[in-house]
């Protein structure tokens, strides 16, 4: 489980203090994938860094708390938008490295078959001894992805992992994570500008603007990961939930805005 309460983050900008994230509430349960999508600038990237330690809020809290009850400190892995991997090490060392990394805390664990299923599990086998610069950016990927994986963490942190990908690349791997994160049953926070890939993977979609999250409880969508884009275009509650969505990231026909100051305004618009 997450729980966010009352998290503000400022950052100076020009000698001027601009606020961006705004007394944030958010609560997620364990084991449900939930997007958020923003427009940039919108603070995505700075909540996710809050929830992976990686940044301290100005005020607030964040809670992880242990599907399995554990009274330890759960730290997320995290899956950013550059692969941030190790150039002279191939995909098979990168991997192995986390696995190393993590040994101590898991007993039993065979580093090396570790790191080979991982790299099996995310479709990499044959290319294990290929260094980053050999690989497609598809690839760069899904090696950050097993090196993600492999420290086991309850909750996995997707920080726009496909944005730099081409469109046929993308549709691929949005596939390839659902079925993965389906046989891991992690929490996982999906951060993207892409609003059909939030509603293609999300249990739960929310729109990050004016320093919140809209709606307050999000958008719940059924049916299973990933949804296609015939999908999305035939539902009609998925339809329902994509004009929702864009209403609250783009403001209204004349481009005014639903939020201020943190604060939804005239609701009614919006339909909420």
């Amino acid at each position: 489980m997450i729980e966010v309460c009352g998290v503000w983050k400022s950052y100076w900008v020009r000698g001027s203090v601009v606020p961006v994230l705004r007394g944030l509430d958010w609560r997620v349960e364990a084991g449900q994938w939930v997007s958020l999508v923003g427009r940039s600038g919108s603070g995505k990237s700075t909540l996710v860094g809050i929830l992976a330690g990686l940044i301290e809020p100005d005020r607030g809290s964040v809670r992880i708390g242990n599907p399995n009850g554990g009274g330890g400190k759960v730290c997320p892995a995290i899956v950013f938008q550059n692969y941030s991997l190790l150039p002279w090490l191939s995909a098979y060392e990168n991997v192995l490295l986390a696995v190393e990394e993590c040994s101590q805390r898991l007993p039993g664990i065979d580093p090396d078959q570790e790191a080979k299923r991982l790299l099996d599990l995310v479709g990499l086998s044959k290319a294990a001894w290929k260094r980053p610069g050999d690989l497609s950016g598809g690839m760069r990927q899904r090696v950050a992805l097993a090196r993600a994986l492999a420290f086991r963490s309850p909750v996995l942190l997707l920080d726009e992992p496909l944005s730099a990908l081409d469109a046929f690349t993308r549709a691929r791997l949005q596939e390839e994570l659902a079925a993965i994160a389906s046989s891991q049953g992690q929490t996982i926070v999906l951060v993207t500008n892409d609003l059909e890939e939030a509603l293609r993977l999300g249990d739960r979609v929310w729109a990050l603007a004016g320093g919140r999250l809209w709606p307050p409880e999000g958008v719940r969508l059924g049916g299973t990961r990933p949804r296609t884009k015939q999908e999305l275009w035939a539902s009609p509650s998925l339809r329902k939930a994509k004009a929702l969505l864009e209403k609250l990231l783009r403001g209204g026909p004349s481009g005014e805005k639903f939020w201020e100051d943190g604060r939804m305004i005239q609701p009614e618009l919006v339909g909420l």
